[in-house]
């Protein structure tokens, strides 16, 4: 009996160590490198990753290459119809998908002129809504081979002007870790279907206009910054492939001449999306 007290107590107190390890080291890695913010999400990802002003991109979570989401992304508002506009209280359906990849997945919110909540989601398969800092969002609740998600979107109640969605996509490569991702970041004017009595012209602020010099192979940028802004500039083929990514860091408020080179590219039609904060233009380019 003495012997078999002994092996009880040690075995108590062995799963008792272990147990308190267990604990000790999950409440170590939680506090330093296995929080929501940092592991790339299978399924219902955080909130406010669309690259909505305020807000980060999926680059939270996943380390990687952000890029725009012309030519590889497809964001279809009102399927099946050629209307691209919205009426108070009427439900759309949408979609968003890539031509293909392994595991996939998306956050997309449609905010006012103010950058507040525009109507609302209705979840479909393999997706699912969740509301954070005043504003709702659409996201993948599964994500291994799906490239197509659908869903419904409910129209504001009452005329709020001209609307904006703000999408970011990822393409994972589902090697288990967060690296070697691919981040795609866009977004969708949606004008008011409702009359207005005068005429409004959304203008960009920043004023931005593109030339191509054939001779010198070089891409000319002029372009007004309403305020403070971080900008980066992407060259991608019309397929989303990243050719050139070039950091301009932050710039004051003011006009801007900037001369990117690029050399030993094949003719063609490539996007150059430029991203002052977390807004992207697109301007499609004919190289020679």
């Amino acid at each position: 009996m003495k012997t078999t007290t002994t092996i009880m107590t040690f075995g108590a107190v062995a799963a008792f160590a272990l147990l308190s390890f267990k604990s000790s080291s999950s409440a170590s890695i939680e506090g330093h490198t296995m929080t929501a913010d940092v592991i790339p999400s299978s399924s219902n990802p955080p909130a406010a990753r669309t690259g909505a002003p305020g807000e980060i991109t999926c680059t939270g979570c996943h380390s990687g290459s952000v890029l725009s989401a012309t030519g590889t992304v497809n964001f279809d508002f009102n399927v099946g119809s050629t209307a691209a506009d919205y009426m108070p209280g009427q439900t759309y359906p949408m979609q968003i998908s890539v031509a293909n990849g392994n595991k996939n997945g998306f956050q997309l919110t449609i905010l006012n002129g103010n950058n507040q909540k525009a109507g609302d989601f209705i979840n479909g398969q393999n997706t699912s809504t969740t509301l954070s800092g005043g504003r709702q969002y659409i996201r993948h609740s599964a994500s291994n081979n799906i490239t197509s998600f659908d869903f419904q979107w409910t129209a504001p109640s009452t005329n709020m002007g001209d609307l904006r969605a703000y999408y970011t996509f990822a393409k994972t490569n589902a090697n288990g870790t967060n690296s070697g991702d691919q981040i795609y970041m866009g977004e969708l004017a949606i004008p008011s279907g409702v009359p207005a009595s005068i005429n409004q012209i959304e203008e960009n602020p920043n004023k931005i206009q593109t030339h191509w010099d054939a001779a010198a192979k070089q891409i000319h940028l002029d372009y007004s910054l309403a305020e403070s802004s971080q900008v980066t500039v992407n060259v991608q083929s019309i397929s989303g492939q990243l050719i050139q990514h070039t950091t301009l860091g932050e710039q004051n408020q003011g006009q801007y001449h900037q001369i990117l080179g690029l050399s030993d590219v094949p003719s063609g039609i490539y996007i150059v999306a430029i991203f002052v904060n977390n807004r992207v233009f697109n301007y499609k380019m004919m190289l020679n």
